[in-house]
């Protein structure tokens, strides 16, 4: 499998922080070459209570366990 992926340049920032508080939560699953991957990833911005992110992560090998 190829492993070559394209990177996004950080965006430039004012150096003003955007969020006071942001939750990351990553659902991870076994796999059938005996590793612990991550499926999905969530950030959450705690005070607004607001989703920044929740998106399918595609793992490596094929899933052996939810």
């Amino acid at each position: 499998m190829d492993m070559t992926r394209k990177l996004a340049r950080t965006p430039q920032s004012d150096g003003t922080p955007r969020y006071k508080a942001v939750v990351l939560d990553c659902e991870m699953v076994s796999t059938v070459a005996g590793l612990n991957e991550v499926i999905i990833v969530s950030l959450v911005d705690y005070v607004r209570k607001e989703v920044l992110m929740d998106t399918y992560v595609q793992p490596s090998h094929k899933v052996s366990n939810w």
